[in-house]
């Protein structure tokens, strides 16, 4: 199976790699579901707001040592999702990628 299977309103690749650029320039900020799909989605896609917490799932798997216990994308319950990467963002992940 390829890495660029398509979504609702777009690639699993594109949309995580947009979310994840929005996650990196409000490192620190919680940001909603809403935000987050006015962010990673083209304007007038209609995408169910639960399909923002699928892609969260699949970035945690390809970002974080482990994804269950996730280090770098939190949930915020009620609220929505904080990126706290620091400097040991790249480093951890440059070492799980290369397992």
């Amino acid at each position: 199976m390829s890495g660029l299977s398509k979504s609702e309103g777009g690639d699993h690749d594109s949309i995580e790699f947009k979310l994840l650029g929005v996650f990196i320039e409000r490192r620190g900020r919680v940001l909603s579901r809403d935000q987050l799909l006015e962010t990673a989605w083209d304007r007038g896609t209609h995408v169910a707001d639960r399909a923002v917490d699928a892609h969260i799932v699949n970035l945690r798997r390809k970002i974080e040592p482990h994804p269950a216990e996730p280090k770098f994308l939190l949930s915020v319950r009620g609220l929505g999702y904080r990126f706290d990467g620091r400097s040991t963002f790249l480093t951890e992940s440059h070492r799980v990628s290369r397992r």
